[in-house]
Parts: C-alpha cells; structure tokens; sequence
C-alpha cells in the first residue's frame, strides 16, 4: 500500500513546499476546498454522543462556553453523573459552544488523521514536542463561544459543518510561551477576515491573535494544535550538560545586590561557556531522539502479530499507514526507531536497516545481504515493535 500525505492532500490548490516556504510559522492561510461529507472524521450528531457519553470527565475534556464565560460542566450532568441530555440542549439554545477537546484518543477517524498529520510534518522535519492534540468546536447559529486570544501553538483548523467568519488580527508578542486574551483595545483592525465552508481549511501561525463566529446555522471545526519544540528548548538541553549552570545561585543578601550580582556572574558564565561540536550533535541527538520515543506508541493488532509466524522470505512487507522510521547510524549501534517502538541493530546490520528506512514496501528477500536468517530476524522483531506490517504474498 503506497502511504499518500493528509496534509498534502489539504493544502493541495497551495502545494505543501509553498506552504511551509511561504506560511509556516509566519502567516495565516486559507485553503478553500470541496467537502467530501463522507471522509470527515466527526459530525454534529457524533458531538451530542459523544458529550452525553461522559461522565465525570477529566479536567478540561468538555468546555461550555459563550462569549467567552464558560459554563460549569458539573451543573449538567444527572442523577447518573452523565450529562443530562435536556440539559445540554438547553445551553445550546442558549447560544453556547461545546468543546470536546483530546478527540484523537476517542473517536477512531479523528486518530488516524492527527496520527497521519504527525507523520507528515515529521517527514518535512518539524519538531513536534507532543502528538498532535485534535480538538472539535460546535457552535450554535449566530454565536460565539471565545474572546479574541493568541495561542503559545500553530493551529489547523477543518471545517466540518456550516460556515464560521474568522477574525484574525496581527501578533502582538512573537512566539508565545502561552496562551493570552486580548482586550479591544489591544487587538486593533482585523488583518484578515475569512469565512469557512465545509472542507476549508485555515492554518494559524502561534502567537497570531484571532476569534470566530458561527453564521446562519450550526457550525462545526476541528482544531489540530500543533506543538513545536523550540530553539530554547535546545539550548536549555545544552545548558543543563554543563555544571557552570546547574550549580546554585550564589547567596547575596540584598534584592538590589542579587540583581546586580547575578547578572554579571551570568555574563561571565556564558562568556567561559564552551559548546564544542561534539556537545552539540550528542545533545541536539538525544534530543530528538527523545521527541520521537516519546510519542504515542502504535499497538500492533493479534492478527499483525500472528503474521510473524507465518514470515517466509517471499512475504512483502510494508511499514505501517500510521507509523514514522527513521534511521540512526552516528552511534556505535544502527537504530530504526518509530513512534513507541525502538530496533539496535548491529553494525552489519546498517545496509539492512538503511533500506527498511528507505522503502515503505518491499519483499523481505530483497533486503540486502545473503543470510536469510537474519532477514527473518529483523523484520520479526520490527512487526513485534509495531513498526512494519507483513502481508499476504
């Protein structure tokens, strides 16, 4: 099975080497396309199910909001503890947004899509801090749930049902450490006004101050929030190798001298502060190695697992839709790593591993070298890893 890009087939009328050339990180960008009703993830009526599903929900999972005043979530629910379906419509009469957030790990479609997002923006080497967090809007005809704010991330927004204006205006503060709502008089003119239809798409850069109304009719969206490590976060890695800077603030009386004190020590601490490449590459390594690991693992399905016993040198193998490898030979060991799931080879392993890496199908027995043994190993122990896939001949 050839493994097609989600997020190339969203920003397709812009191309995805436009978008992060010209967008990403910089711009909002508005991609109006056709609405295929039958791929969409989610729907209005799952948004009913799946709210009055909940009970006792974990802190922040449901949000009822209007105008930016949010409902307390504890007042609908019934006798059961579930939420109290009466209830619910009636604070939807009312004008109020319902915001389920943490999608992709409830509703299956939603899931595989972020997971695919993810493994995109991977492939285009953008360094994700954590999965990608989907979260669906449902806003009554002629409402609004939130104030104008800025998000401390990047956001994707697909447009499910009905049509929503968004306002967004220019940033205030360039990449944010968090989440910020704006008064009026800090927002100024709205720098873009757009509407969106069932299928549009519309990214916002982090940092980018925006806020949206539903027009005639229900609307609904979902959210990708997109979280990036950072320069800082690089640094800051860096930084705790050295013992200059974990060794504790010197004790000066005095909030005056401290200021004073601390700053020139600082100076002189970064001024000695040597970062040779070697400290670099193994920080920037493990740091990106620890990006990857620690995201969701893919759990392999019995019948994945009941393949391995049936490997013969003419099975074909594929990696899996929802999985991202990569290949690491600066280290003593090769290492093909996905999400959750880890192989060290040895080192005349490499060529095996380099091609694993490099063709998401093939037939085991076109993996180089000449002992069919040890082919049989590997992929065995990468279908255990949930990294690749086996299929029938």
């Amino acid at each position: 099975m050839v493994m097609t890009s989600r997020l190339e087939a969203l920003l397709a009328p812009v191309g995805i080497s436009s978008f992060f050339a010209e967008y990403w990180m910089q711009r909002p960008l508005h991609v109006t396309r056709e609405a295929d009703i039958s791929a969409m993830p989610i729907s209005l009526t799952d948004i009913e199910y799946l709210t009055l599903s909940l009970i006792s929900p974990p802190q922040g999972w449901l949000t009822v909001v209007r105008d930016g005043t949010e409902v307390n979530p504890a007042g609908l629910r019934g006798k059961a503890g579930f939420i109290d379906a009466q209830r619910l419509r009636e604070v939807w009469a009312a004008g109020c947004t319902i915001l389920l957030t943490n999608l992709q790990r409830r509703v299956p479609a939603v899931s595989a899509l972020t997971r695919q997002l993810e493994i995109d923006l991977l492939q285009h080497g953008v360094a994700l801090s954590q999965p990608i967090v989907a979260n669906a809007y449902a806003t009554p005809s002629k409402s609004q749930g939130f104030k104008p704010h800025f998000d401390m991330h990047d956001v994707l927004i697909l447009q499910i049902e009905g049509r929503k204006r968004w306002r967004l205006y220019p940033p205030r503060e360039p990449y944010p450490l968090e989440l910020r709502r704006l008064s009026p008089d800090e927002l100024g003119d709205p720098g873009m006004e757009v509407e969106l239809s069932p299928g549009d798409l519309l990214y916002i850069p982090r940092g980018h101050p925006h806020d949206a109304n539903s027009l005639q009719g229900a609307s609904l969206h979902l959210t990708f929030s997109i979280h990036v490590h950072t320069w800082l976060d690089l640094a800051l890695a860096l930084l705790k190798a050295s013992p200059d800077f974990r060794q504790g603030l010197s004790p000066i009386p005095g909030a005056a001298q401290q200021g004073t004190a601390w700053a020139k020590e600082l100076r002189r601490r970064l001024a000695r502060l040597e970062i040779r490449e070697g400290t670099a590459h193994t920080a920037a390594k493990l740091f990106r190695d620890a990006r990857l690991l620690a995201s969701d693992p893919v759990l392999p399905s019995s019948s994945e697992l009941e393949s391995r016993s049936e490997l013969a040198l003419h099975s074909r193998i594929r990696r899996r839709y929802d999985q991202h490898l990569y290949l690491d030979t600066d280290g003593p060991m090769p290492t093909l790593s996905g999400f959750g799931g880890r192989y060290e080879g040895q080192p005349a392993e490499a060529a095996i591993l380099a091609h694993i890496a490099a063709h998401p199908e093939f037939i085991l027995n076109d993996l180089p070298g000449t002992l069919p043994a040890t082919k049989l190993r590997i992929i065995d122990a990468l279908i255990a890893r949930s990294l690749l896939i086996a299929d029938d001949p």
